[in-house]
Parts: C-alpha cells; sequence; structure tokens
C-alpha cells in the first residue's frame, strides 16, 4: 500500500524524530541496493518508538525494524509501507567501579564497535572479536552477530524489546534462546535496548586483541567496499561456507555489477551499480552447485526485504 499524505502528517505529529518520504534503500544499506521506501522515520527516543509501533499497527500499515542495514539485501522496487530505523535510540550508559563487572545500557541504535571499545575504555575485555563488525546493537542481537566463537548475545544481561503492537518487554539473557546467527527474541519484537556485562581484563591485553582482530578483518575480509556481510550461514557441520564456495571456484564470478569477493568467498559486493537480482543470481548459483556437490543446503544470513522478497527463498 502507498502510504498517504495525511498518514505521513499523522506520524509527524505523533513522534518525535525525523521522518522522511521516499527514500532510496540504497542510501541506508551497506550494499548499496534498493529502491524508494514510502516512508523511512527514524524515532529518537524507546517511547516514540513503541507508539509509532502501536500506531502503525492499529492502521494496518505494513512496517518493518531496521538497524545500520549492514546485512540486509532490498529489493530493486523497494519498499511499500514504513522502513522503521533504529539509529535515533542511541543512548549509552555506563557502570563500573573498577572492581565489580562493568555493565553498559546500549540504544539499539549504538554501532556494535562503539560498544565493543566502550567495554575496553571502562577496562573490560572479551568482546575484541566482534571490533569492526558493521552494524547497530539492535540487528546484532537479533542476529546475534559474532566471530570465532564468540557471538554478541554472549554478553547481553537484559534486553527491552518493543512488540508490533507497541508494548514495551523486558527479557533477561535466560529468556532468549539464542545460538548460532540467532538472537531467539519473539515474533515480531524489535530490540530497543540492551544491557551488557563484561568481564574486567588486562588493558594491554585486550588492546593488543583489538589490534589482532582489525588486522584479520582487513587482511581476510573485502575492505571498504560495498557488501552485506556474510552471505551465508556456516552449515552446522562440515566445512564453512566460504571454504566450500572458494573450493566450487566461484571467488571473482559475477552477475552485473555483484561479484563474488577475491578475498572471502562467502562475501558478495557491489562492484559498482549492482542490482538485488545480480546478487540473487549469484545466490541461486551458489545454492545449487553446493547443494549439488556437497548435499548441503546453505542457509541465507543475509536478510531479504522490500517488495517481492518478503518471504523470498532463492534456489
Amino acid at each position: 500500500m502507498k502510504i498517504s499524505p495525511i498518514m505521513v502528517d499523522a506520524i509527524r505529529r505523533l513522534v518525535r524524530g525525523i521522518v522522511r518520504c521516499d527514500v532510496f534503500m540504497r542510501d541506508l544499506t551497506s550494499f548499496r541496493i534498493g529502491g524508494a521506501a514510502d516512508v523511512v522515520v527514524e524515532p529518537s527516543g524507546v517511547e516514540d518508538m513503541a507508539a509509532l509501533r502501536s500506531f502503525l499497527s492499529r492502521e494496518g500499515v505494513p512496517h518493518l525494524v531496521m538497524g545500520a542495514g549492514t546485512n540486509v539485501l532490498c529489493s530493486d522496487k523497494g519498499y511499500r509501507g514504513v522502513v522503521v530505523r533504529t539509529a535515533g535510540l542511541r543512548r549509552m550508559e555506563t557502570t563500573a567501579n573498577g572492581s565489580a563487572p562493568v555493565r553498559i545500557a546500549a540504544g539499539a541504535g549504538i554501532g556494535l564497535t562503539r560498544l565493543a571499545t566502550q567495554a575496553h575504555r571502562a577496562g573490560a575485555g572479551g568482546m575484541e572479536p566482534l571490533w569492526g563488525i558493521p552494524g547497530s546493537v539492535g540487528g546484532a542481537v537479533a542476529g546475534n552477530a559474532g566471530a570465532g566463537e564468540v557471538g554478541t548475545c554472549d554478553f547481553l544481561e537484559e534486553l527491552t524489546l518493543v512488540t508490533r503492537e507497541g508494548t514495551l518487554i523486558t527479557r533477561t539473557r535466560d529468556d532468549l534462546a539464542f545460538d548460532y546467527r540467532r538472537g531467539g527474541l519473539p515474533p515480531d519484537a524489535a530490540a530497543v535496548e540492551g544491557v551488557f556485562r563484561f568481564e574486567l581484563g588486562d588493558p594491554r591485553e585486550t588492546r593488543e586483541r583489538l589490534r589482532y582482530w582489525t588486522r584479520v578483518r582487513r587482511e581476510q575480509q573485502p575492505w571498504r567496499v560495498p557488501s552485506a556481510g556474510c552471505v551465508f550461514k556456516n552449515p552446522d557441520q562440515g566445512d564453512p561456507a566460504g571454504a566450500m564456495i572458494d573450493r566450487l571456484g566461484f571467488k571473482g564470478s559475477s552477475a552485473g555489477g555483484a561479484q563474488v569477493s577475491a578475498v572471502h568467498a562467502n562475501f558478495i559486493i557491489n562492484r559498482g551499480g549492482a542490482t538485488a537480482e545480480d546478487v540473487l543470481t549469484l545466490i541461486r548459483r551458489i545454492r545449487r552447485r553446493v547443494a549439488d556437490e556437497y548435499h548441503i543446503p546453505l542457509a541465507l544470513e543475509i536478510k531479504l526485504i522490500g517488495e517481492g522478497l518478503e518471504h523470498a527463498d532463492p534456489w
């Protein structure tokens, strides 16, 4: 459905924050791909987010909540409805006394790297493998973003969410059935703020680990080119997805403006002018070959959003 000017005016009166119309999703996602969304709203506070979701649900307006847009592929046709961004939820508060574990309350719009950096500055460690992962706290919790054996939810102590109906709810770490690349959030609920707990660590060791993971990312992943991170989840058993894709000779292969990275085969990059359909073409080729050769159905790690992609599972 197309959002009417009357509806846009009602949203502007309701919510503190930024309201824009006809915004290209390519400007809001790290892939730099995607047509226009009817309306994009960035509420400036948790209460505004709750009020907005409540209003949109009552009015039957399609909407999705999106963080920094670093693990999504948006349709070339854009999004018919309201995209609710968490960029305005940027409260961060640190509790530390030098002897007990450090706790940091962070809004969903806080960058994951900023959270890891703040923990380091407070004398805590553990999150270094996540330093440099693009994206925000909300999205990182929803997908349990991680590296190596470390995931975002490993540090989560408490999470505040807003349901589709606009109700604010709180869940503890034990309430969430998180696992590999899955935060275990209740259906249709969006994270708005989390409390993270970090153990104290040796500042020099923490600093060295930060440098190590920075070097790893720059050497082993495509750097400063548009992408959405790893495209596929690693299978439960066997080799990582990138290793299988590499052995099948996909590095450097392309479709239109999209290309399988020559640095890391589980990344698809936008060389310039890539469309969602270009990326989907590569995804289909890779999934079919991996299924034929290894009898493994690769699952997507990136999220597909927008007109025609809401329920897509490209094969």
